[in-house]
């Protein structure tokens, strides 16, 4: 009978992954990435939308400790109406929910 073979997961090898120069890098690239495809899907009335979008870095605590990230922040006054509608029945447009899905890896079958 064949062994299974075990997976121990290097949980410091993989936190020192996540927190290396490269993937930190990366990690920057698909916020922006995020943004700029957020500032073109937002409505432009006034234009004060799209140009309140902006990528800042943000402290992700997590069972293995702190790393650094980043975030997408839209914060025009009337910024979350417009994403996820009013009570008075004005349809948000979720178009953060559509960059994010927009910017997830698809997968593939084998």
């Amino acid at each position: 009978m064949a062994q299974r073979a075990k997976y121990k997961p290097d949980r410091k090898g993989i936190a020192r992954l996540l927190r290396s120069p490269q993937v930190q890098k990366a990690i920057r690239l698909r916020a922006e990435q995020a943004a700029v495809l957020a500032r073109m899907r937002l409505p432009k009335e006034s234009g004060e939308l799209s140009a309140s979008v902006r990528v800042e870095p943000i402290q992700v605590v997590m069972r293995g400790g702190k790393r650094d990230g980043w975030q997408v922040v839209v914060d025009a006054p009337y910024a979350a109406p417009v994403e996820f509608g009013t009570r008075e029945g004005r349809r948000g447009t979720h178009v953060m929910g559509s960059v994010a899905d927009a910017l997830r890896p698809k997968r593939r079958r084998v």
